[in-house]
């Protein structure tokens, strides 16, 4: 049971700005809202889970000092980014230390282009959008999460990442021209 003071606490403040919520679910509420943008970011499922379980129990831990500045939210979103990134930086010093020399998997070799005659369909053009943001270089990547998937103002954004919104404007302009670049790359292959 979640039960403990922190957690009525942060219910009577959802509780306070229109959002009934008993203290049970604050730490349901806590797991799930930054799983989806873990499991995005890392596109690896099981160390999205590993991620969003440090994200959970540090959620947890500093819930006593949460102080209302943002919306529960971008607090846990920008909780979850730091271990993103974290993990992100391990991975790419664990995958420099591996052989080049890797067999390419199949889905590197897929061909995504429709067969004649066929129409692309939702989930194909979906498969390719997604293998596409996972090329974007990682400010453009995160930031581009963050505002599509996660559905997050600039402003929030600039909360989570102490960046200026319009400098995250602009990334994410940038990063929507260079991911039509590849997806069109990708149809015309």
């Amino acid at each position: 049971r979640w039960t403990s003071k922190s957690t009525r606490k942060l219910a009577a403040k959802l509780t306070a700005r229109g959002k009934p919520i008993s203290p049970q679910k604050v730490g349901q509420l806590l797991f799930a809202l930054g799983y989806r943008y873990c499991r995005a970011a890392l596109a690896d499922p099981a160390l999205a889970d590993d991620i969003q379980q440090q994200v959970f129990i540090e959620a947890f831990r500093d819930l006593p000092r949460f102080a209302g500045r943002s919306t529960v939210r971008t607090w846990l979103l920008g909780i979850a980014r730091h271990r993103v990134l974290d993990a992100a930086k391990r991975r790419r010093r664990s995958r420099s230390h591996l052989d080049d020399a890797c067999a390419p998997t199949a889905a590197e070799h897929a061909d995504p282009r429709a067969l004649p005659g066929e129409w692309i369909d939702e989930t194909r053009l979906l498969s390719v959008l997604v293998e596409c943001v996972y090329e974007l270089e990682e400010p453009a990547r995160t930031s581009v999460l963050l505002r599509f998937q996660q559905g997050l103002s600039y402003d929030e954004m600039a909360q989570i990442s102490g960046e200026n919104p319009g400098t995250l404007q602009a990334r994410v302009s940038r990063a929507l021209r260079r991911l039509r670049d590849l997806i069109e790359a990708r149809f015309e292959r």
